[in-house]
């Protein structure tokens, strides 16, 4: 029995040398053909990527989707192995030929290598993402809410608020302008309407309020961010206004606020779309100058005019408090019953 036992054994040894030299000489014999087949394999690998890349970013312009966590996972994974690969194939010199001993069991190792980045690849090939990759961001409804101070109460405020309404609902006034001198409220009131749009049931989607910029870029962005997506980092300013472009088109009828513009732009430029009757889309330029309004070819625009006299001291005295008023009138000098105060 011992006698038995001894020779399985040996038998045993001898299969699995003979598997593990049998596997050396694998690597040996055709080496050149696995470098090829790996190679193949890495581009194959690549052009899928690149087809996924492409399906998802036609999602994300027609549905505002984004991969999944599982899918940038295997991005991940796919630009790891295609470093390895490469790495292998160019730093490790798989391309020149060796001599000796140890060159052969250096040549053996680099071959067991390749065979294993070729079983990842193709595992990376069979686990390419398909349906359900990608996940559609919800269009956001409604705005912001901005915090404004109560002027609605004053008639001169009243009736410019009544105005811009009117425009609003007007179908023939796509572009507002509201424009007036620095601290006349043209902010203030149309924060009161902001936040209207977004409270109250409105004929828009959605409300934007975006603080402008004479940087396109950086408006580009801060228009981005409110619409709850993201930029590239390698979109140059064309890809960056196709990109809006495309998330306005989604959300359809929008209102779009720009405050304190000092110079004109190109709303195309920036990726704004042209506010249509058949887009139902309204732009708001608030500036302090009325000529910005004519070369932004805006159809209808209101001044904001400071408050009548009596108004900006009734103003006045509800931001100061009548105790502090009484303190000061027990001092030397008297306010002026003219005070003009501008909000």
């Amino acid at each position: 029995m011992e006698v038995v036992a001894s020779v399985s054994s040996i038998i045993g040894l001898c299969c699995s040398l003979h598997e593990v030299f049998r596997n050396s000489c694998k690597h040996l014999i055709t080496p050149r053909r696995r470098i090829r087949r790996l190679r193949n394999l890495m581009r194959q690998l690549d052009a899928r990527k690149k087809d996924v890349e492409y399906q998802i970013n036609q999602l994300w312009h027609l549905k505002g989707a984004e991969p999944t966590n599982e899918c940038n996972l295997w991005f991940e994974r796919v630009d790891q192995a295609i470093r390895e690969v490469v790495s292998l194939i160019t730093e490790n010199g798989l391309h020149r030929p060796t001599i000796g001993c140890c060159c052969i069991c250096s040549r053996i190792k680099r071959g067991q290598l390749i065979e294993e980045k070729i079983i990842d690849i193709n595992e990376l090939l069979e686990t390419v993402p398909r349906e359900g990759y990608s996940i559609p961001i919800p269009i956001k409804k409604g705005g912001d809410v901005l915090f404004a101070t109560p002027m609605i109460e004053y008639e001169t405020h009243k009736q410019i608020f009544m105005k811009i309404w009117g425009f609003l609902l007007d179908e023939n006034a796509r572009r507002i302008g509201v424009w007036g001198m620095g601290g006349a409220g043209k902010t203030t009131i149309m924060s009161e309407i902001n936040n209207c749009l977004v409270k109250g049931s409105s004929q828009f989607n959605c409300t934007i309020w975006v603080e402008a910029s004479k940087d396109l870029k950086k408006m580009q962005q801060d228009i981005v961010v409110k619409l709850g997506l993201t930029f590239q980092e390698t979109d140059d300013e064309r890809a960056r206004a196709s990109k809006l472009l495309e998330a306005f088109k989604r959300r359809k009828a929008f209102a779009l606020i720009l405050d304190d513009v000092w110079e004109p732009f190109s709303i195309e430029e920036v990726g704004i779309p042209v506010p249509t009757v058949e887009n139902s889309c309204k732009l708001v330029i608030i500036t302090r100058s009325l000529m910005v309004c004519r070369v932004m070819e805006i159809d209808k625009d209101v001044e904001v005019k400071v408050l009548e006299d009596d108004e900006a001291w009734n103003l006045f005295k509800d931001k100061v408090g009548e105790k502090q008023i009484q303190i000061c009138n027990q001092l030397p000098w008297r306010w002026p019953k003219n005070v003009v105060v501008c909000p």
